[in-house]
């Protein structure tokens, strides 16, 4: 028995760390993470203040071999830290693949090399698809009043968080959303991503969206077996964000933080089908909420969490996330509001899960800027929601 213990206490090493044959060694923590997890590789013993290379690679599901390298130095003490970053920079070798094929089940293996001055060394860790295996069905307008999918983790448990999830000017159910809604559902929190225009049977323009059909959703979450409903939150992104504020104002027993994604300050007007640009997009009640009208965020009792980057060129969603906390401070509002300002990020920052790979130009800044800023936000925006 006792040398099984140690049999296996050696592989758990080996599995984390590994090393060439100057001694210089990587380090990898956690060795085992899922594909939206900050990994931190570190190598040492190597050559002092040297020009040194890093490289990533794994072979996803499909076969398809990705791999990225980059050009590092090390410090004083010969030690460098690999950018998890670097993960997201892999691109197809030798393929036109545009995603990483992730296995539905189980892990993928990755690799790490450093090398240069001489030494090099060499380490292995394993990454899944997601936190935990989710399970999803479909929602739909005959049988629940709304349209959209539902992900929850796969093992239940009592008393868990939900989220009122969906998207802006695209429209539909947008596959940016579902893979947020899994990857959140994978992290213990229940998820309703919902459509409520450019969808069978919903509207074809974003005009006079009655808040009344977002709120159905909301009490649909809270009924659901395991659910607390007394922690429902709603996060719209872009165009979706005025909707999930107004929500938080006019259903605050419904509504228990608002996550503010790339968000407008206003209520503004119509978009996309035979929208004239003067309709309203939204109602509540039977009324018209004015276009251009600023929303009342005092009136909102719950936590609001806002995301925003700085290099939006879609709108300026920095000055809107930073007037909606100062309005709010204005009104001496108790609750504390996260407000994430991503540099260099752009509206994508809003939908990005990070660590993603995919076929991109290496050198898009960007992608740079988006990557960096979702990394920013992402942990900081899963603890806001399990509150």
């Amino acid at each position: 028995m006792a040398g099984t213990r140690v049999a296996v206490l050696a592989v758990a090493l080996l599995f984390a760390a590994g090393c060439g044959a100057t001694g210089a060694t990587i380090n990898v923590e956690p060795h085992i993470s899922a594909a939206d997890e900050q990994v931190r590789i570190a190598a040492s013993h190597l050559p002092k203040h040297a020009a040194v290379s890093a490289r990533v690679s794994a072979t996803d599901a499909a076969n398809v071999a990705w791999a990225a390298v980059v050009n590092l130095r090390t410090g004083a003490d010969g030690t460098v830290r690999v950018p998890a970053r670097a993960i997201a920079d892999m691109q197809p070798v030798g393929s036109s693949a545009a995603f990483f094929a992730w296995p539905s089940t189980g892990t993928v293996r990755f690799h790490v090399s450093v090398s240069g001055g001489g030494a090099n060394a060499r380490a292995v860790f394993d990454r899944s698809r997601l936190a935990q295996p989710v399970v999803e069905r479909p929602v739909t307008l005959a049988r629940d009043g709304v349209a959209g999918r539902f992900f929850a983790p796969a093992h239940p448990a009592r008393d868990v968080p939900a989220l009122l999830l969906f998207g802006g000017s695209e429209g539909g159910l947008a596959p940016y959303g579902l893979a947020i809604a899994r990857t959140i559902a994978s992290h213990g929190i229940d998820v309703l991503d919902i459509a409520y225009w450019r969808y069978p049977g919903l509207p074809p323009s974003l005009d006079r969206i009655p808040l009344e059909y977002f709120a159905r959703g909301l009490r649909l979450l809270a009924r659901h077996p395991g659910v607390d409903p007394r922690h429902v939150d709603v996060e719209g992104i872009s165009y979706g964000s005025e909707a999930a504020l107004l929500l938080g104002v006019h259903y605050p027993s419904l509504v228990h933080g608002v996550v503010a994604s790339v968000p407008s300050n206003l209520a503004t007007e119509c978009y996309g089908g035979r929208c004239n640009g003067i309709d309203p997009a939204w109602t509540y009640g039977g009324r018209d909420i004015p276009a251009f009208s600023p929303i009342p965020v005092e009136r909102i009792p719950g936590r609001i969490f806002a995301i925003c980057g700085t290099k939006d060129l879609i709108w300026p969603s920095c000055p809107q996330a930073q007037a909606i906390v100062a309005r709010r401070r204005a009104h001496h509002v108790r609750p504390i509001d996260v407000l994430v300002v991503a540099r260099g990020a752009g509206h994508y920052v809003g939908s990005w899960i990070p660590y993603g790979i995919y076929r991109h130009d290496p050198g898009d800044l960007q992608f740079a800027g988006d990557e960096a800023g979702a990394e920013l936000v992402w942990p900081r925006l899963l603890a806001f929601l399990r509150g």
